[in-house]
């Protein structure tokens, strides 16, 4: 399993960038769509940008256990990828890939390739959304776990805090003048308590008068 980089607010991990090499199972019919026989790097952590989000995490899947006595528990991985974007003017879509170790996972296409845009939407009544990334000092408006860091060797990980601002319009369709109601805007911020930080520049020097009141 992947080292933990971040929690997010469903209780689950976003995980750093790991290599694995998957095995393909003929009989798998998850291990045959979109799979590989080489070594796949996967971009775990956040990658997003001011329209769309996509996490890397990991959690128990439950999926793992059998349902009942006759059934068998599905082949599954603890590692998944779930995306979030606006579908335009139709609302904001969701959708969860179980099976990370696959190339398929690389995909960061919007939306992810394979995705039914129609069962991946889950919001209608979202007409905005706009999402920034904060990385200790300034927020940003998109974000690559992978990317190196400061030190030019470390992978920068998961951002101190990700804000998600969506406008929302209301169910009524006129208003009092006959027009389309205002979009109500709501933001959330959720920080990410294991985030890397920044790192520091090396030639910050303390302040002498931080500690005389001055």
């Amino acid at each position: 399993m992947a080292t933990a980089g971040g929690t997010t607010p469903a209780g689950t991990t976003t995980t750093t960038t790991t290599t694995t090499t998957p095995t393909t199972d003929s009989s798998d019919p998850s291990s045959a769509q979109g799979a590989t026989t080489g070594p796949v790097v996967i971009p775990l952590g956040v990658l997003g940008d001011s329209s769309s989000l996509t996490l890397f995490i990991s959690r128990v899947p439950t999926e793992a256990w059998p349902a009942g006595e006759n059934n068998q528990g599905q082949l599954v991985s603890d590692l998944r990828r779930v995306t979030y974007w606006l579908d335009g003017d139709s609302g904001l879509c969701r959708h969860e890939m179980k099976v990370v170790t696959a190339q398929d996972a690389l995909d960061t296409n919007i939306p992810p390739t394979g995705a039914d845009v129609n069962q991946s939407r889950f919001a209608r009544e979202v007409k905005s959304m706009e999402i920034s990334y904060y990385d200790g000092t300034s927020w940003v408006d998109s974000w690559d776990s992978t990317a190196v860091g400061d030190d030019s060797i470390t992978p920068r990980g998961s951002p101190r805090a990700i804000a998600i601002r969506i406008g929302v319009r209301p169910r009524q369709q006129l208003d009092d003048d006959g027009k389309e109601p205002e979009l109500k805007y709501y933001r959330h911020v959720v920080a990410i308590q294991t985030a890397n930080g920044v790192t520091q520049s090396n030639n910050v020097q303390a302040d002498p008068n931080a500690n005389n009141g001055n």
